[in-house]
């Protein structure tokens, strides 16, 4: 059995571990992009602060204009969390296929436009697209094939961790690095220690990876097995035409959630009436959950009635990791900086692995090449 997992382990490797590096590095840079888009764009995320900010319809609605094409079906908020930040708006129309994606950032002290496009036509867009789906579109072959690397990326996980184990009296060679017994000798140790060492975050990586692409075939079963509650979502309220001003809202939530902080609103869709907006709990900075929110607040948009609180604390453990935390254990971010720096580690990581393991292979079938021939030479000899 070991023997067919180690060749199992090799040849899937060398035919398939190029995929699965690729999207490893790509990862990596994926961990990073608010801190890369902010270096390569600061114009966008800098402003001047000024005595007030300017009501909040009046930065939304010019940005909502600027949408390209026909009224964007989602609307997405992000509110100015310190003096020099901007307002960011996030759109994109639903009912067309083909619609895009696009931002709209704001000065909330002037109004100013400071940035309005599409986010997959910049480089830290690209970077993502590569990522998540090679760039052929969301929901198409290129995101089933970065799930499908996920996969093998988990056999890689489960097969080198039977291989690496020496037994329990030989614990200490698992981590025995020889460096006087040739290249090939080393970079085998090497390849079994580095896999081990990053078996735990890859695994997380690679089985968060394709709960993300392939939900109904991860996450639905795992809820139906387990009886895992889902998260409660609000009634469906109609809209009647009628949304209270922003700012109206932004009274009502101070009101009933004084010591919270407002992440974002989300405006209602067509044909439906309730605000969504996210908050954050003063003291509840380090918890991760969707959005960085740990409330999530439904108010219908006629009335300013509240129709429906979520707090994620009160929620079912198992409950909060299928429906709250796949993303941030993805990026690392469930775990703040000290998360992100492994998980951005754990992307290299296959390409160190790749190029390790082709040594090996190509140093020990060169070995068996070189043997075979004077074998080879003395037949020849013979039947000569």
């Amino acid at each position: 059995m070991r023997r067919f997992l180690y060749w199992a382990h090799l040849y899937a490797g060398l035919m398939l571990g190029a995929g699965v590096a690729f999207v490893g590095l790509t990862g990596s840079s994926v961990v990073y992009l608010p801190e890369i888009e902010r270096l390569l764009y600061p114009e966008r995320y800098e402003v001047a602060p000024g005595e007030r900010r300017l009501p909040l319809g009046t930065l939304v609605s010019p940005a909502v204009a600027a949408y390209p094409g026909a009224r964007p079906s989602f609307v997405s908020v992000d509110l100015p969390l310190a003096p020099g930040e901007p307002l960011r708006v996030l759109m994109k129309d639903f009912s067309q296929q083909e619609a895009p994606w696009w931002r709209v950032h704001v000065n909330p002290y002037t109004g100013e436009t400071l940035a309005s496009f599409d986010p997959g036509k910049t480089l830290t867009g690209f970077l993502f697209n590569l990522h998540a789906h090679w760039l052929t579109g969301e929901h198409r072959w290129g995101e089933q094939a970065v799930g499908w690397m996920g996969l093998v990326l988990l056999v890689f996980c489960v097969t080198g961790l039977v291989l690496w184990w020496p037994g329990g009296r030989r614990l200490g060679e698992g981590f025995r690095i020889r460096t006087n017994s040739g290249r090939g000798v080393f970079h085998g140790d090497l390849h079994r220690v580095l896999g081990f060492v990053f078996t735990v975050p890859l695994l997380l990586i690679a089985l968060t990876g394709v709960m993300l692409v392939f939900p109904e075939y991860t996450r639905a079963p795992v809820v139906k097995a387990l009886e895992v509650s889902r998260p409660p979502r609000p009634p469906h309220v109609n809209a009647t035409g009628q949304h209270m001003p922003l700012e109206a809202l932004q009274a009502v939530i101070q009101r009933e959630f004084a010591e919270t902080k407002v992440l974002g609103i989300q405006l209602p869709p067509p044909g439906a009436g309730l605000y969504t907006v996210r908050l954050l709990r003063s003291g509840d900075e380090r918890l991760r959950y969707g959005g960085g929110a740990t409330l999530l607040v439904w108010v219908e948009a006629a009335t300013g009635r509240i129709v429906q609180v979520l707090d994620w604390r009160s929620v079912p453990l198992a409950t909060r990791v299928l429906f709250s935390w796949v993303f941030p254990i993805h990026t690392g971010d469930i775990a703040g900086a000290a998360g992100r720096l492994i998980a951005f580690v754990a992307g290299l990581v296959p390409s160190f692995l790749l190029v390790t393991g082709w040594i090996v292979w190509y140093r020990r079938r060169a070995r068996r090449q070189r043997s075979a021939f004077p074998t080879a030479r003395a037949r020849g000899a013979a039947q000569g």
